[in-house]
């Protein structure tokens, strides 16, 4: 009996050391990159990365830094940040991209011009070029690939450019 006590005791300890251990590492990174104090949704704009979408070749965007101020540090998914929160106008983002084996070398820039109140999504996807691009991204490990930002609410293209469906 009171072996099954203990059993169920270490266990439960057990769960609650891996959540708490886990919870912080697959959680939602929120970044803010402005000064002063945390201001109301309604004041700020709030920028995601996005973890895939609807596009050919698309996977992970990564944002790695905010009119020069690095937000991101590694490229590992469970320390991804996740949100950027940013003042109205316009900001430069530097995004990187990873989708299964492949990773981005380089980084992607996008300007967008944020309002106030508005949420936005950043995008990216791997540039799928048929045989002959497969075969030099096989022998050499490079490819291309494109990121984008989207308005949340209406979908529309804002920055940088959407692959095509194919």
């Amino acid at each position: 009996m009171w072996c099954g006590l203990v059993r169920s005791a270490v266990g439960s300890c057990a769960l609650l050391v891996l959540t708490l251990c886990c919870g912080g590492c697959f959680g939602h990174k929120v970044m803010r990159a402005y000064a002063g104090a945390e201001r109301p949704s309604t004041e700020v704009a709030v920028i995601t990365a996005a973890d895939g979408g609807s596009a050919p070749g698309e996977g992970v965007a990564f944002i790695v830094e905010v009119d020069g101020v690095r937000v991101q540090e590694g490229g590992m998914i469970w320390d991804r940040v996740s949100e950027v929160t940013v003042e109205p106008g316009r900001h430069v983002l530097h995004v990187s991209f990873k989708r299964g084996e492949t990773t981005a070398t380089t980084l992607g820039v996008l300007m967008i011009t944020a309002e106030a109140g508005k949420r936005y999504e950043v995008h990216a996807a791997e540039v799928l070029e048929g045989f002959g691009g497969a075969l030099k991204q096989a022998f050499t490990g490079r490819g291309r690939w494109r990121t984008w930002a989207i308005d949340a609410q209406t979908g529309e293209v804002i920055a940088g450019q959407k692959p095509e469906q194919g």
